[in-house]
């Protein structure tokens, strides 16, 4: 069994986006590219773990320039191979070397990374987009919500109250994924104090936090 997500990402890159197929998760879909074609109507955007640029194509129908980054670079041939409504430009970068990317951009876009990422990193994650964004500047967040029967069964939980799904790849390679869910307490915790105003969006598959810095 595998534990490395970045291999796990890497191997599952051309079938990255059948998780988007799922015919109950449809209405789910449109309702977030609404909330992100208005949020982000005209802003430019840094945009963290874009994946094969599922959410970057949608955005771009209305945004400014957008600046997209991910850690894998198998997923971003996919995501450099589409057509873009807005100018988008591609870097291989992780989100612990964010404060490399450039700066200048109106906003922060992070679509399906907070779960991925280990809940004793996150508050050095919430700081480096922070720092990305100009005062009254805005950062969304999109993830997953747990819902039973649905969600993948959570197979392990570690010390630190992460918790891991395990996964097999059309390969049949299975791998043990990181995959945290957070309420709406826990979510707005790790920005209170911190920002002019966050709102929390939830929907039946997914949630949103649209954050004022």
């Amino acid at each position: 069994m595998q534990t490395d997500i970045i291999q796990y990402y890497r191997d599952r890159a051309k079938e990255f986006e059948k998780v988007y197929w799922k015919e109950e998760r449809q209405e789910g879909i449109a309702q977030i590219t609404r909330y992100l074609q208005a949020w982000f109507q005209g802003k430019s955007i840094l945009e963290v773990a874009c994946g094969t640029g599922f959410w970057t194509e949608r955005i771009a129908h209305t945004s400014g320039p957008i600046h997209s980054s991910d850690v894998n670079p198998s997923v971003l041939d996919i995501a450099r191979a589409k057509t873009y409504a807005s100018p988008v430009a591609f870097e291989t970068l992780s989100w612990e070397d964010l404060n490399k990317a450039p700066d200048g951009y109106q906003s922060l876009f992070g679509g399906f990374i907070w779960s991925h990422i280990l809940k004793e990193a996150l508050p050095a994650f919430v700081e480096k987009c922070l720092e990305k964004v100009p005062d009254g500047g805005l950062l969304v967040f999109v993830d997953n919500t747990w819902v039973p029967g649905n969600s993948t069964p959570i197979h392990q939980t570690d010390p630190n109250g992460n918790t891991f799904q395990l996964r097999t790849l059309e390969n049949g390679e299975d791998y043990l994924v990181l995959k945290n869910y957070f309420s709406r307490e826990e979510l707005e915790a790790y920005w209170r104090n911190r920002v002019k105003k966050v709102e929390y969006f939830e929907l039946e598959y997914f949630w949103l936090l649209k954050i004022i810095k």
